[in-house]
């Protein structure tokens, strides 16, 4: 290939209006070459780049991406703490409508939301995965806890959804985990 320059940064086309670049080097990665335009969705380009580059360039990836859930719900209850960042989401034993899986770990975008009458994990589409108010009893069902550096949130899923079954544990890779897992743990014994 003539002019192809092997430490020159990917860029990807996902639309005709963005244009994504992943900072790596093209040699890390053989089905995006620098200069080759490649029409397909985010998504793709997203599990393109967690599958061939791992999980922490995947992430990267989606940090740099711009998109990030509406919070304007949840500005009108007092945000505290508003972060997005880059993490996991692991599945055990679960069953949902359509799916199911012994164990699964993907990776993923969260926006972790505390306000004054709820707590919430949001995926990079704005789905919440752990949203309960402060003082429902279902709070209690959550197990929140550090995991190294890591917000580590497990919840049994049948205590939310009657469809479901299983376990899930959202790791969030949050600037001060520890500083936030204080904030829950006043808000939770002040709501």
């Amino acid at each position: 290939m003539a002019g192809f320059d092997p430490d020159a940064p990917i860029r990807v086309r996902v639309s005709s209006s963005a244009v994504f670049d992943l900072g790596l080097p093209p040699t890390r990665i053989d089905a995006v070459r620098s200069g080759v335009r490649c029409r397909v969705s985010a998504r793709r380009v997203g599990r393109l780049a967690c599958g061939r580059l791992g999980t922490v360039a995947g992430v990267a990836f989606w940090r740099r991406s711009g998109r990030g859930p509406d919070l304007h719900e949840w500005e009108r209850e007092g945000i505290l703490h508003q972060e997005t960042v880059g993490g996991t989401i692991t599945y055990r034993r679960f069953r949902a409508p359509g799916r199911y899986s012994s164990w699964a770990k993907e990776a993923q975008r969260w926006t972790v939301v505390v306000t004054r009458w709820r707590f919430s994990v949001l995926t990079g589409r704005g789905v919440p995965m752990v949203d309960v108010p402060w003082n429902d009893r279902r709070f209690d069902a959550l197990d929140i806890s550090l995991d190294g550096e890591k917000l580590l949130v497990v919840a049994d899923v049948a205590r939310f959804r009657t469809d479901s079954t299983g376990t899930i544990e959202v790791r969030a890779k949050c600037a001060d985990a520890a500083g936030l897992l204080q904030l829950i743990g006043r808000q939770r014994r002040s709501g």
